[in-house]
């Protein structure tokens, strides 16, 4: 009598591992537009501190961007940025939050770390949150 060895559950678990694998990958890819965009704004500052080596202020920003990118991500929302900043002799950091909203009312919210010499900033930001798309 002759005996068969099953293979067929291994088969059916990598499959389901692939399938999982794409799941997950490819919306992530799909995330990883780039962007580029202007933002106009105008702002109000108030100076909390304020001295030769030293200065704290917050700010909030009102206005609108352009993409200048062809995918057009973030082109002509409206915007409103609120933060505070900091500026200890040449070095400056700033943190801020910002609406960016569609004119379908969909909204993404993100945060801003930035800092350096004041006036080569640098720094990194993440999403927050979003409505629509």
């Amino acid at each position: 009598m002759a005996t068969r060895k099953e293979k067929q559950p291994i088969v059916g678990i990598w499959g389901l591992v692939g399938i999982f694998v794409l799941v997950i990958f490819i919306p992530a890819v799909k995330a990883e537009e780039p962007v580029d965009f202007t933002l106009f704004a105008s702002c109000t500052f108030t100076m909390a501190a304020e001295d030769k080596d030293f200065r704290f202020s917050s700010f909030e920003c009102t206005g609108v961007t352009q993409s200048n990118h062809e995918n057009k991500v973030f082109d002509n929302l409206s915007t409103l940025k609120v933060g505070i900043g900091r500026r200890e002799g040449e070095q400056s950091t700033i943190y801020s939050v910002s609406k960016y909203m569609d004119r379908d009312r969909d909204y993404v919210i993100m945060e801003f770390n930035e800092s350096g010499p004041s006036r080569r900033l640098e720094g990194t930001w993440k999403i927050l949150y979003g409505t629509g798309k």
